[in-house]
């Protein structure tokens, strides 16, 4: 073989390059599937959160506004106003809360019922139950505005608990 010359002889024999199969997109690589779970785990959490902000935010509310009902009573003594008030705060929070259950057809004792079932743990049978369901329409009763207040506090504290349980306890 000469210096300049090359060994063809060899070459007839190679094949051409081969190329790799092209990756497919399915199944995805295991670090996809753990971003795909996180993903979704973030979303659910974010709503689960969402949700419970809301309802935390809803409550708030509601006990502001029985404190202002509170501070008008202190100033002006009518029990009258003050006991309407608190019951529509009552009912306004029961259709936000529970709308399932129906509570704006309420009346009377099927009301108090409702309020004992999903929070009240009684505190709206006898002289509150009464405040709530006649006061209104009783200016001349004689209401204690301060057991009726402390009543409506303890259902918006627990009223949600009730929600979180009766969830929990229902099964598809």
């Amino acid at each position: 073989m000469n210096g300049n010359q090359l060994d063809t002889s060899n070459l007839d024999t190679l094949r051409d390059i081969q190329l790799p199969p092209a990756i497919e997109w399915w199944p995805p690589a295991p670090g996809w599937w753990i971003a795909v779970a996180l993903l979704l785990f973030f979303v659910l959490a974010l709503a689960w959160f969402s949700s419970q902000r809301k309802e935390i935010g809803r409550q708030h509310k509601a006990m502001i506004t029985l404190d202002q009902i509170n501070r008008r009573y202190l100033s002006t003594q009518d029990q009258t106003t003050a006991i309407t008030e608190l019951s529509q705060v009552l009912r306004r929070y029961a259709l936000a809360v529970f709308p399932e259950r129906n509570p704006a057809g309420l009346t009377g004792a099927a009301w108090l019922q409702f309020l004992n079932d999903t929070g009240g743990a009684g505190k709206f049978s006898d002289e509150i139950g009464d405040a709530l369901t006649s006061g209104p329409y009783d200016p001349n009763a004689q209401i204690d505005v301060n057991a009726v207040l402390a009543a409506a506090r303890y259902w918006l504290r627990h009223s949600a608990q009730t929600k979180t349980a009766a969830r929990a306890t229902v099964t598809p």
